[in-house]
């Protein structure tokens, strides 16, 4: 065995320089994302594909639209069967924000204030269940909602039905549906080892 020789010696960092332009994400990008992600939801059988994001869970909707929720909580909903705009649901603050998306044209920005922070005017917007109907969800629609992560038959009986959004979301979903069978968890299209790239 050799000894081996082990030195302190200062070193001068290289210089890489500063970048002359901010990476983006093309329009392109985000289309074709939403393409493939209306032909999975279809494929699932699903009608209505919702994709919920907050402050800690916003990276499906991020990826499929360019937008981030921040600090308060936002919503996709897309009709699968309706030639209608997707709607992309948000709180008070942000709602002037969503034209940062680079496909802010292709979605309805819609205002609900209880997606807002606590002490805000919340008077406004209509309610949940109409919110949700002008998406697609109604009676006998098959409801396919995207949270953060997806569960096993390891851990459920029916890993399907759990759903990781806020349950006053959830329970609308379902009474709108009117079976809570159809009102499933869709998150492993985005983050299974076969989900969307």
């Amino acid at each position: 065995m050799t000894a081996s020789h082990a030195e302190l010696a200062t070193l001068s960092l290289p210089e890489f320089g500063l970048p002359d332009a901010e990476p983006a994400i093309p329009a392109r990008i985000y289309r074709h994302r939403m393409t493939s992600f209306r032909q999975r939801m279809r494929a699932e059988g699903y009608d209505v594909a919702i994709v919920y994001g907050d402050r800690e869970h916003f990276a499906n909707l991020t990826y499929l639209t360019g937008y981030d929720p921040c600090f308060e909580e936002a919503m996709l909903m897309v009709d699968l069967n309706g030639g209608s705009k997707p709607l992309l649901v948000v709180g008070n603050e942000r709602y002037g924000y969503v034209p940062i998306s680079p496909i802010a044209d292709d979605f309805e920005p819609v205002i609900f204030q209880s997606f807002s922070l606590l002490g805000q005017d919340r008077r406004r917007s209509r309610t949940l269940a109409e919110l949700l109907g002008d998406g697609g969800v109604k009676p006998g629609a098959r409801v396919g909602v995207a949270g953060w992560k997806y569960f096993s038959a390891q851990e459920s009986d029916t890993p399907d039905t759990w759903l990781e959004i806020p349950a006053y979301l959830a329970d609308t979903l379902r009474a709108l549906a009117g079976d809570r069978s159809l009102t499933r968890s869709a998150t492993a299209i985005f983050m299974s080892n076969d989900g969307l790239p």
